[in-house]
């Protein structure tokens, strides 16, 4: 029988050479720095906690005590990768016989308590990005409706002696495949993936108004059902004027806003849910159950509990400084140029520049914050660590303590960025019962808690591929709504959530035929009129309005071809039936200069006025 089951090679050496991999992307139309590296950025301090204890020394200390009752348990195996000490074991429930070092279970909603035994695992999780799992799973029961699985929550649960709550790994169900069967066990393969995956199944094109990230982020999440999630924010996050999502998935859509404006998510797992974390700086991370990790290269049976046996760091040569600009028409003089400058501790042997021509922001502010983001990104892997260990409660966005390396540099408070954990239960299954002892081991990246955070890299903002139609709207009984700077509202074809009013679209700037200081051409679009929108730089966010068309509804002033040889400038007065005019008439032999005034006509002339008739005058 074909049997699908997931490698046991480690994901670790795959894991390595992708995220210390070639440059790549950095800045949208910028730079490309590095597509696939993980973390570490910027310049590493050493963290000084004043007294009283900060929130992060709290939080650790917090986390100290609830793993006191773990360090006085007896040692584990003496290998750096856990190994059970018995061969055959019930998976039924989470509950921990103290005979085992490890053990591994899995609960499945709709499927019958105790029914599954989980024979296999591997998981990836790492920050900004969603989780995937996969376990090979068996049970009594070769006819479990693949449907009932899917979507449903799923959770696993790994147990040591040596920790004093078990590590859970919860999720969703993307995808289950019969495998074949092992003795009397029907083999099944499960992947996990966040129930935020869910935003990856949709996508839309919509207008976010007055908004701010936080708050877009919270509304897309609450249409998705997932409730269970917070921010710890520590900057600023102000709203937004305007946010387009075009042909986007939503989770595209927020994960390109929220490493905008900085902000990175991951995971915090119980039995029972998986709680989405959102923040914009490392120090907010979560303390592990067991926050200080010691580094033991040569474990012994003497070692008790979870250690790092292998620990490595990389430096390398990344841009130390970036410069953007942008440009505010309510500001044209002012640059806008904001510089951020990232060195290493030591500096740097050489200075690198990125300048990049359009920063995307229209205030000094939202500028300053947006260059330190975006160069903490493009650094967030000048300095990465990686290592491997035996500690079952590594996670991605949790904080811990390096303890007695002999390096004394690295011992330190670390942030873990990635980490890839892998677990095999052969003998859960009676026919597999000397095929070997329970195993788990990790391989994870690291960033050094400092001055400057890791950051998550920006997505490249989608392009509108060229102009669009759009209908000029306003409130009703209103026949023309525009602001101080003669801007309008518009509704596009696209917009399903718009209702033809004054909240359809942000005020758009309106392109005229001469724009001088309190000089020029003015023509104001009026409600219902439809118009051509460009987008500066393809930019969704940042419409001008640059010419008006006809269309079935809204015909010319004179029928057409039979009068191709005019050309008008007629106007409809607001709210009423009568117009003014200027119409010229190039026929052969009917040429005409026409002028029409509703009411009044005033002609001024600061010097002379000459007048010559050829024919006839008339006046009536």
């Amino acid at each position: 029988e074909l049997e699908l089951k997931p490698s046991t090679a480690t994901a670790a050496s795959v894991l390595t050479s992708s995220l210390i991999g070639p440059a790549g992307a950095a800045i949208v139309g910028l730079a490309k720095v590095v597509a696939d590296r993980p973390a570490a950025a910027g310049k590493r301090v050493e963290i000084d906690h004043p007294d009283p204890p900060s929130r992060l020394e709290r939080h650790k200390m917090k986390a100290v005590k609830e793993s006191q009752a773990a360090r006085n348990t007896p040692p584990a195996s003496s290998s750096s990768t856990l190994t059970s000490t018995e061969g055959k074991k019930s998976m039924a429930t989470p509950q921990r016989d103290q005979r085992h070092d490890l053990e591994f279970s899995i609960a499945l909603d709709g499927q019958p308590q105790d029914s599954l035994r989980l024979t296999e695992f591997t998981w990836e999780e790492g920050l900004s990005s969603l989780y995937q799992g996969t376990a090979t799973l068996a049970s009594r029961d070769p006819d479990i409706n693949l449907n009932d699985c899917i979507d449903r929550k799923v959770t696993l649960t790994l147990s040591s002696k040596y920790d004093a709550q078990p590590r859970y790994l919860t999720g969703i169900v993307e995808s289950i495949t019969t495998v074949g069967f092992a003795g009397h066990w029907a083999k099944y393969h499960i992947s996990i993936c966040p129930d935020l995956y869910r935003l990856d199944l949709t996508a839309d094109a919509r207008i976010f108004q007055q908004s701010s990230v936080p708050d877009i982020v919270k509304k897309l999440l609450s249409e998705h059902g997932i409730h269970n999630h917070e921010f710890r924010l520590d900057d600023t996050h102000p709203a937004r004027e305007y946010s387009v999502q075009y042909r986007e998935t939503s989770l595209v859509f927020i994960e390109r806003l929220l490493a905008e404006e900085g902000i990175f998510y991951y995971w915090e797992h119980t039995d029972s849910a998986a709680k989405l974390i959102l923040t914009d700086h490392s120090q907010q991370g979560t303390f592990l159950k067991t926050p200080e990790l010691a580094y033991n290269n040569a474990p012994s049976g003497a070692f008790k509990g979870p250690f790092i046996h292998a620990l490595g760091w990389r430096e390398a040569v990344r841009p130390t400084d970036l410069i953007q600009r942008d440009y505010c028409f309510k500001n044209p003089d002012y640059n806008q140029q904001h510089a951020s400058v990232r060195q290493r501790e030591g500096g740097e042997p050489n200075a690198y520049t990125l300048y990049n021509a359009y920063g995307r922001y229209k205030d000094g502010n939202t500028g300053k914050r947006f260059t330190n983001y975006q160069l903490d990104a493009i650094r967030n892997d000048a300095s990465l660590g990686s290592g491997q260990s035996n500690a079952l409660h590594l996670s991605a966005g949790h904080l811990f303590d390096l303890t007695e390396h002999p390096r004394e540099a690295h011992n330190r408070n670390y942030l873990l960025t990635r980490v890839s954990h892998h677990g095999t239960q052969p003998q859960a299954l009676e026919a597999l019962a000397g095929s070997g002892s329970t195993t788990y081991r990790n391989h994870f990246f690291l960033h050094a808690l400092g001055a400057h955070s890791w950051r998550p890299r920006s997505e490249q903002k989608p392009l509108m591929d060229g102009p669009q139609i759009a209908h000029i709207v306003g409130p009703p009984g209103e026949e023309i709504y525009c602001d101080e700077h003669g801007r309008v509202k518009v509704q596009f074809p696209w917009d399903r959530e718009g209702q033809r009013n004054e909240h359809a679209s942000c005020w758009i700037r309106v392109s005229q035929g001469w724009a001088g200081a309190g000089w020029g051409a003015v023509a104001i679009p009026r409600i219902g009129q439809e118009v051509i929108v460009d987008f500066l730089e393809g930019d969704p966010d940042q419409p001008i309005i640059t010419g008006r068309t006809y269309h079935a509804a809204n015909v010319p002033p004179y029928p057409l071809p039979a009068n191709k040889t005019r050309m008008s400038i007629k106007s409809k007065t607001h709210k009423g039936a009568g117009f003014n005019e200027l119409r010229f008439d190039d026929e052969k032999d009917k040429e005409e200069v026409f002028i029409h005034a509703q009411k009044d006509q005033n002609n001024v002339v600061l010097n002379d006025e000459t007048t010559e008739i050829g024919r006839n005058r008339t006046e009536n």
